[in-house]
């Protein structure tokens, strides 16, 4: 949707696109096509290198077996990365709400939608569906978005979102979910003991994600999960010998590179011995609105929870030259340091190529730098990132 957003926002630029139109059927067309082109080269790759690939439903038939349909294979060692899927919040009339998947397969789009829950999820789809034209309404039970953020990341992100026209109802306690013959909805809920009810095309449950343990008939492997996931010990091994897991199924932080990263150090524990542990001291984030959202390391709340006395070095793009340029001056950079040693302990930055600027700051902390270290590196100009030099030698 970047595209499209630049196309809205070209005669600032001096480009005359008027009647330009957002083919949304094409868009979907596009993803598909392009999702394929990453799936379809995966059984190729992995026949190639000597596995066999077997499609089907599969589940333990015993700690040293499992069942694909008729078939059954037997193993030495398992490995159990079966990801995660929707959570289903108690609300009446949930079943109507369609979830992440369903969205992405629409080929039409509709005129309005009341999005449950105010995370990662929730904001993405809020700011691609909002862009495209979508009255879009997040019903949330907090008080304000990405409430495990840095808090004036947070605040910084509502107050970004309700200008871009997205409506954020924050301490909603939702009751119900109603269908009408039209096929439209009413979300009802209580807001400080007065009932909220919201007419809407497409209500969307974006509460969060649960591990994914139905049907794999651990029971018969004794492998010992709950709907935290399944359980597993610091080498990734379940309480099954030999069997390991992981990723979203063993719950935590559900992140693809995580569930990357956990997968490989179970393998090498299954193969070579169970020696290695994961280290989630640095750990990037990434959320891809428009513009995006980044972090890595310690926020100010955690900081100040751990008792470590800290120094904030901040910027706000509106003074970046590159930003102005581009059009892109919503957001801030916030990098925090030791206050005694200037180690860098935390990045948080809301704006124009933040998802890629993020790796920068892992690797200075993942190299220990100071803000002095880092004050001390010729940037390139102009650019977005040269605002993290600029702030560090002020």
């Amino acid at each position: 949707m970047e595209v499209w957003n630049n196309i809205q926002q070209a005669e600032e630029f001096g480009a005359n696109v008027s009647d330009a139109t957002l083919n949304w059927t094409r868009v979907i067309e596009r993803k598909n096509t392009i999702i394929n082109k990453f799936t379809s080269g995966k059984e190729p790759k992995l026949k190639k290198l000597g596995v066999e690939f077997v499609r089907g439903h599969a589940k333990f038939a015993s700690p040293t077996s499992i069942k694909v349909g008729d078939s059954e294979y037997y193993g030495e060692r398992f490995l159990i990365g079966t990801g995660s899927k929707p959570s289903t919040p108690a609300i009446k009339g949930i079943e109507h709400a369609v979830t992440s998947k369903e969205i992405l397969n629409l080929t039409s789009l509709p005129s309005s939608i009341a999005i449950l829950g105010g995370g990662v999820i929730s904001l993405e789809f809020a700011y691609i569906l909002a862009s495209a034209g979508v009255n879009v309404t997040i019903v949330l039970r907090g008080n304000t978005l990405l409430k495990t953020m840095d808090n004036e990341t947070s605040e910084l992100v509502l107050n970004m979102t309700k200008e871009r026209g997205i409506e954020v109802k924050t301490n909603v306690h939702t009751e119900s979910v109603l269908k009408h013959g039209d096929g439209h909805y009413t979300l009802i809920g209580q807001v400080d003991g007065k009932t909220l009810e919201l007419e809407t095309e497409i209500v969307m449950n974006a509460t969060g994600r649960t591990p994914q343990v139905d049907g794999l008939g651990l029971e018969n492997a004794g492998v010992r999960y709950s709907d935290k996931g399944i359980h597993v010990n610091e080498y990734f091994e379940t309480t099954a010998s030999g069997i390991y897991a992981a990723g979203d199924v063993i719950g935590g932080l559900m992140l693809t590179p995580i569930a990357t990263y956990e997968a490989k150090l179970a393998i090498r524990n299954a193969i070579r011995g169970n020696k290695e542990k994961a280290d989630y001291t640095l750990v990037p984030h990434a959320i891809f609105t428009m513009p995006p959202i980044a972090n890595i390391g310690l926020s100010e709340e955690a900081a100040k929870e751990k008792g470590i006395e800290y120094k904030v070095y901040k910027s706000y793009l509106k003074h970046s030259a590159v930003a102005i340029i581009l059009g892109e001056e919503a957001g801030y950079i916030k990098i925090l340091t030791d206050k005694e040693t200037g180690q860098i302990i935390g990045f948080h930055m809301v704006g124009i190529h933040a998802d890629e600027i993020v790796h920068s700051m892992a690797i200075a902390m993942k190299a220990k730098f100071t803000i002095h270290d880092l004050a001390e590196i010729i940037n390139v100009h102009p650019t977005i990132s040269e605002t993290l030099m600029l702030m560090a030698g002020k």
